[in-house]
């Protein structure tokens, strides 16, 4: 017995000296890697900042970071900024040797501006030592430990937004605190599409279609459609030889979904604010056209309403804001690309986005649009976001500018406000309420209001929050993912609305007849627009 209780100990201390080898190793590869400049998401771990044998606590995660002493007194936060991603990474000093903390940023929208910091330990104190932005689709890549390389495109007249001609990489190191500029080198930019092997060749559809697909969501969104297309046209147009090497608005190269220089940017035009865990989403974004331009309607909207934003976050109206002018867009087009100061007309005018977007209005489509800075100057100062209502212009010019009603049953996305002809407020609606159009829509304060009816109630309620019924997936648009998602649900004869389930199913509900059933799927596939570009898959 004491042979094997001596057995049965020498097993477990070699089982405890192997797991402490094991977990070692672990501590070593984490600690390691952590000093090598590689971007995460996520981070939660104790690390010696300042090089005084004690550990401070590191907590990164959704773009708020937060570091603490062991005590448990936190020195440093920083906010979460929904409008940026934002990534973490560990650089060594190369001479002063101790570990600094990087944060960089990226814009949400399809200039992708690039801002980062580099923060040493002082004491107690996280004090920053670098600080670098409006870097325009700018991207860090690796060298090493100590070094940084800064890769940012250069644009040629003609450029796409998503492919410019030259990259310049410009190569640094952290020494002493500061960032030593090593080296510089300008080298001409291939798509990254060039060498996919894929067994699936994507072929873009033809000018003709893709204008289309284009006037057809403008006119359904409320927005102009030279705006519209001139946006699209500055983000992907190229030569493309599915079509002949004509010029043409392109959501594949090569074969491929069109991905912008920074890899952020899909597509037509270049959606570039989405979850990157989001698989099925970035897919759809990918492949389905219809689905990206789409999507890209919801974005340019958002930036229209900045103009009713808080003071923080506002855009300036002009004169009374009506859609219908061309030159009321000025400042949603900018902040399509980015309200930042790279775009700001008074520092930048012939490359700012919202110029090279009006000379395409102008010159590409064929139809007159001010340039609000060449109209008046004074109205901006370099350096400075605009904020101000600005007064009705003269010689605006109203665009193609239409609002398709497709006469169907809606459903409330939010609590909303329901409003006169005059815009006074009479009642609202609830979340998750089915209303239905009754009238062509209105312009007022800023917003396209649809007039509908719905329990014993009726007014005039803005459109960007509503959505047609059969929408199951929530995209605003009824196509094949909601027949796919409706089936599923349908049991039997059918699954009957009830108080238990009516928030997830009424909504599918296209009929109203209480039950959700393969009638459904029918008339909500009345209104499906079979994306075109299945049709120009080859094998």
């Amino acid at each position: 017995m004491d042979q094997v209780k001596r057995i049965n100990n020498l097993f477990k201390f070699a089982f405890r000296v192997i797991s402490i080898i094991f977990c070692a190793s672990l501590i070593y590869a984490n600690f390691f890697n952590c000093h090598k400049l590689v971007f995460a998401e996520t981070v939660d771990t104790k690390i010696d900042l300042n090089n005084d044998g004690k550990a401070e606590i590191v907590k990164f995660n959704q773009g708020v970071i937060s570091i603490s002493l062991d005590n448990g007194k936190v020195i440093f936060t920083k906010d979460e900024d929904k409008n940026v991603y934002r990534h973490i990474a560990f650089i060594k000093d190369k001479k002063i040797g101790d570990t600094k903390i990087l944060i960089q940023s990226k814009t949400k929208d399809t200039s992708g501006t690039l801002s980062y910091s580099i923060y040493k330990m002082d004491g107690s104190q996280l004090k920053e030592i670098v600080h670098k932005e409006d870097i325009y689709k700018g991207v860090i890549k690796v060298q090493n430990s100590t070094d940084i390389v800064e890769d940012v495109p250069v644009y040629s007249n003609g450029n796409s937004n998503a492919v410019p001609t030259f990259t310049v990489k410009n190569y640094f190191t952290l020494q002493d605190n500061k960032l030593v500029l090593i080296k510089t080198e300008k080298l001409s930019y291939a798509s990254s599409n060039s060498n996919i092997n894929s067994s699936v060749y994507y072929k873009n559809p033809t000018h003709a279609e893709i204008e289309k697909i284009l006037e057809d969501v403008a006119y359904e969104k409320g927005i102009p459609a030279e705006i519209f297309k001139a946006i699209a046209w500055q983000e992907t147009k190229g030569a493309d030889k599915d079509n002949n090497y004509i010029t043409n608005w392109r959501q594949f190269s090569n074969g491929q979904p069109l991905i912008g220089y920074d890899h952020i940017g899909i597509g037509i035009m270049q959606v570039s604010d989405y979850d990157p865990n989001d698989t099925a989403y970035i897919n759809r974004l990918k492949y389905d056209i219809e689905f990206n331009i789409r999507q890209g309607a919801e974005i340019l909207l958002v930036k229209w309403a900045l103009q009713n934003s808080s003071p923080t976050w506002k855009t300036p109206k002009v004169g009374d804001a009506s859609p219908v002018y061309l030159e009321h867009w000025y400042y949603a087009i900018w902040a399509y690309n980015g309200y930042a100061s790279i775009n700001n007309p008074a520092t930048n005018h012939a490359k700012a986005y919202q110029t090279i977007v009006i000379g395409h209005v102008n010159n590409v489509f064929n139809t007159p649009m001010l340039d609000l800075y060449v109209y008046k100057p004074s109205l901006f100062v370099a350096g400075v976001y605009p904020r101000t209502d600005i007064e009705e212009i003269s010689g605006k010019h109203a665009g193609d500018f239409r609002i398709k009603d497709k006469s169907y049953k809606y459903i409330t996305t939010t609590n909303l406000t329901i409003r006169d002809i005059n815009n006074n407020t009479t009642g609202s609606f609830n979340k998750n309420d089915v209303v239905t159009i009754k009238a062509y829509p209105v312009t007022k304060a800023s917003y396209v209001r649809y007039y509908v009816e719905g329990y014993g109630k009726s007014g005039y309620v803005v459109g960007n929050w509503i959505r047609p019924i059969g929408d199951a997936n929530k995209d605003r648009v009824v196509d094949i993912y909601d027949f796919v998602k409706q089936s599923k649900n349908i049991n039997s004869q059918g699954t009957v609305v009830n108080d238990a389930n009516r928030i997830s199913t009424e909504s599918s509900d296209v009929n109203m007849d209480g039950v959700v059933d393969i009638r459904d799927i029918a008339l909500a596939a009345v209104n499906y627009n079979f994306s075109m570009y299945r049709n120009n898959i080859t094998n």
